[in-house]
């Protein structure tokens, strides 16, 4: 997925990583994918995904930053292509996760990886910014009317999504670290 989608890769890798800091040392890999770390994670990403689903939902121009029109689809499509977001989500935490597991195995904890993807999300976002912050259909953005996420019915979601994804992660990230 691209756009509002290209930011979103890179943070959940971000999840990804800062999880798997939460383990202790990794002697079984295996064994890492059912800790508490990782379903701590995915709880996590889940609550990001319902926000990613509800702005698709209502707002699928945006989240593709203006680039393709996707309000112009067939629902079943749009389904079909939220669907398949969704679960790349899960697999870009899952990817994440995995890359600190390796990290975990061999002592270390993954700061380092943490600190890039989430620099990474900036970086993408930066020059996309306007797009990011104007919230509307392709035609209102190109008309200049798109209000700006706090403002737009969006912001509400996020409102109430960021804090529950902040304190949910770090309940459930301190209840992973305690896992020996």
């Amino acid at each position: 997925m691209l756009l509002t989608f290209i930011v979103d890769p890179p943070f959940l890798l971000f999840l990804g990583y800062l999880f798997a800091c939460a383990l202790p040392i990794v002697t079984d890999t295996r064994a890492a994918f059912k800790s508490r770390a990782f379903w701590a994670g995915m709880v996590v990403v889940t609550i990001f995904n319902i926000a990613v689903g509800i702005s698709y939902w209502w707002f699928p121009d945006w989240m593709w930053m203006y680039m393709l029109r996707p309000s112009e689809w067939s629902p079943p499509a749009r389904v079909i292509m939220l669907a398949g977001g969704l679960l790349a989500y899960y697999l870009f935490f899952r990817l994440g996760f995995a890359g600190g597991v390796k990290v975990r195995s061999e002592g270390r904890k993954p700061w380092g990886y943490v600190f890039m993807c989430g620099l990474l999300s900036l970086v993408i976002i930066a020059p996309v910014f306007d797009q990011y912050y104007h919230v509307g259909t392709y035609r209102e953005y190109l008309l200049k009317v798109a209000p700006p996420l706090p403002q737009s019915p969006l912001g509400l979601v996020y409102n109430i999504a960021l804090p529950v994804m902040l304190i949910v992660g770090a309940l459930l990230y301190r209840w992973a670290g305690r896992e020996r």
